[in-house]
């Protein structure tokens, strides 16, 4: 199944670097009774995890996908999601806004960083502790960080094979543990220049390795109704097709992306199965350099469009 196995420096986040082998097909009476349970049982709600950016709120079997360019802040928003939902829901008989669930991340380019996970959730519990008039040791704190990062499964894979071969895999993992609510994708576009000029012609591993990942992600989210968030590059074309935008002497073209425009560029299988999409961009910048950014939805049936700032405790909405 699935090997490499080791502890970070908290000694709880559990890391799997995924290998091409094939899953796990243990059909045992103990192995289908929690099969039976986990899709007949019901699972911790995500609805509320951020109503600012999901009014109506997060479900099972949603499909949300955070589009952007290279720093547009794509992770540190999965990121954001993600702590909501190992958080805990209380700490001495006080809230601290936490879901108390467990998720599944799946580091597609070797990025995911424990450090600022861990400094994410030291910032939340200690901002909502404060609150409540909470004044924990640190002992106390990195107690209840351990405890978080316990309910994140971490996986990192290097190709589309073994992207598909980790999903099949985590059917027996989902079906075990009735607490798995999310999976999170960082960044479904990984593979796709790999998997385009492999073979040349772009259309002979791109497609059908799509294909297989949204048919082993569809197993995991209907069948155990779970939610799903994954992040994508943006790739831009120029709107003035014939115009050549080097002709200044800049080789890479104009830095206005007004004259540009997003394109559609991972397969139909993927297209059609997203369900809300979201586009990040720079807004603006402030006095001290940090960033203001953007997050657009791109659902005709609920026009939205936020401001956001990044900082020690991670995302912060502007409203």
């Amino acid at each position: 199944m699935l090997n490499d196995t080791y502890e970070n420096p908290y000694g709880c986040l559990l890391f799997i670097h995924c290998s091409e082998v094939s899953p796990d097909n243990d059909c045992s009476c103990t192995s289908l009774s929690f099969q039976l349970l986990a899709r007949l049982g019901s699972r911790p709600s995500i609805k509320d995890i951020e109503l600012t950016l999901f009014p109506s709120g997060a479900y099972p079997k949603d499909v949300i996908e955070i589009s952007g360019e290279e720093g547009t802040g794509k992770t540190e928003l999965l990121l954001h999601f993600l702590s909501q939902i190992i958080l805990p829901k209380t700490y001495s008989g006080k809230n601290i806004g936490g879901i108390e669930a467990k998720a599944i991340f799946i580091d597609l380019d070797y990025k995911f960083s424990i450090l600022r996970l861990a400094s994410i959730l030291e910032k939340k519990i200690l901002r909502e502790l404060d609150k409540n008039g909470l004044s924990p040791s640190c002992e106390e704190v990195e107690s209840v960080i351990k405890q978080c990062l316990s309910n994140c499964l971490v996986l990192k894979c290097s190709s589309s094979a073994q992207l598909i071969v980790t999903l099949e895999s985590l059917q027996k993992t989902v079906a075990e543990d009735p607490n798995i609510v999310a999976i999170f994708m960082d960044p479904i576009s990984a593979f796709y220049w790999v998997d385009k000029c492999s073979h040349g012609d772009g259309i002979s591993v791109l497609t059908p390795n799509m294909k297989l990942i949204k048919e082993s992600l569809s197993k995991l989210l209907n069948g155990y109704n779970l939610t799903l968030f994954a992040s994508k590059a943006l790739i831009f074309r120029n709107k003035g097709k014939f115009k050549d935008d080097a002709q200044d002497g800049n080789p890479f073209g104009e830095s206005d992306t007004s004259k540009y425009s997003h394109i559609e560029y991972l397969p139909k299988s993927w297209e059609n199965f997203v369900q809300k999409r979201y586009t990040l961009e720079i807004a603006s910048t402030e006095a001290d350099g940090r960033g203001i950014f953007s997050i657009k939805s791109c659902n005709l049936n609920i026009p939205m469009s936020l401001n956001f700032k990044i900082n020690e405790s991670g995302v912060t909405f502007l409203v």
